[in-house]
């Protein structure tokens, strides 16, 4: 039984394989069939050889290249374009240099016969940027309110009133002077008499040196140019007055 199962097995295996070949072989040869044929009736293609080359061997068709994108300048352009003013052109008009005349207007001929010249010898007053001949024309420029009299012209300058001395009580503001430190060291003292000018406000405008050591003048100007004084009243108006002023420096003061 054992000897029977094995010739079977044996039996099917070679059935197997020559089916295999006898499969292969008719692949083999529609195959062949496929590519003779048209390698020996190539002429009665419409194209002949080069077409079938170009069906068998043709290269694969290139992939198209992609879009380029926008460039910078284009989109910028764009933009301006958008956003740009609007420019409006006006015509230009020009003035025409010859108008012609309606056809209803005729040309009138003046004849020169029947111009007469005026006298040569006209005489006549002349008015510089003015109008001759009567200057009321009835009362048109005639002014009609009363007349407004000029201004008054101003007051001259009122001259300072000469006293001999100043009053000390006339002081509403008193500064009293620094004692030089070079007067100090040579040890001089004595007084300094001075002019003074006092204005309308009882301000002191100007400072005369009268008599004075040269050590202790400057200091007495300095002080009293910054005094004040009350104003002097003359006929109830305030008057300037130019009076002396004594300075006193004494080192016992000291």
């Amino acid at each position: 039984m054992f000897e029977t199962i094995i010739e079977g097995q044996a039996s099917g295996r070679k059935g197997s394989k020559k089916t295999v070949l006898i499969s292969l072989a008719l692949h083999v040869i529609a195959l062949s069939i496929l590519v003779t044929v048209p390698l020996i009736y190539y002429q009665s293609l419409p194209g002949g050889w080069e077409v079938l080359a170009d069906v068998i061997f043709a290269p694969p068709p290139t992939p198209a290249p992609p879009a380029p994108p926008p460039s910078t300048q284009t989109v910028v352009q764009a933009q301006t374009v958008r956003t740009g003013p609007v420019v409006v052109r006006v015509p230009l008009l020009i003035e025409p240099s010859n108008v012609p005349l309606p056809p209803d207007i005729a040309e009138i001929d003046l004849p020169l016969e029947n111009i007469i010249p005026g006298p040569a010898d006209r005489t006549g007053t002349f008015i510089p940027s003015g109008i001759s001949g009567p200057t009321n024309f009835g009362g048109v420029f005639r002014p009609t309110g009363p007349a407004v009299p000029p201004p008054p012209p101003p007051k001259p300058p009122r001259q300072p009133l000469l006293i001999s001395v100043l009053d000390p009580s006339k002081v509403i503001y008193r500064v009293e002077p620094v004692y030089p430190t070079l007067a100090i060291q040579a040890r001089v003292q004595g007084s300094v008499m001075l002019q003074v000018t006092v204005n309308e406000m009882g301000i002191v405008e100007s400072v005369q040196v009268v008599r004075g050591h040269p050590l202790l003048n400057e200091a007495a100007i300095t002080a009293v140019k910054q005094w004040r004084y009350k104003p002097t009243i003359l006929n109830g108006e305030p008057m300037p007055i130019t009076a002396t002023v004594t300075v006193n420096f004494n080192l016992q003061n000291r």
